[in-house]
């Protein structure tokens, strides 16, 4: 992908404007933005194998999304949090 990149591929051919970006990505990348790339691109075929099954995915991501909803009410109603884990509980 980075070759398409740095290539122009994207920019109708186009090198000198992607070219110095993918330079900088690949040889020294102050801000890690490629760090966990290789992480990416190997989580990449198990999610598209369950996005590809709509009743796995929706299994998958379900719990997530409920426990996302609950940190975010939690978040929004510090109430909540004292009512779930007691008085003493921190809200910030």
């Amino acid at each position: 992908m980075l070759g398409l990149i740095g290539s122009g591929h994207f920019r109708g051919g186009v090198a000198e404007i992607a070219g110095p970006l993918v330079e900088n990505l690949t040889h020294s990348d102050p801000f890690l933005v490629l760090a966990d790339y290789g992480a990416y691109v190997a989580c990449q075929g198990p999610v598209s194998a369950a996005w590809s099954d709509q009743e796995r995915w929706t299994r998958i991501v379900h719990p997530e999304h409920r426990r996302l909803r609950q940190v975010l009410v939690v978040s929004r109603h510090p109430g909540v949090l004292r009512r779930h884990l007691g008085p003493e509980a921190r809200t910030g």
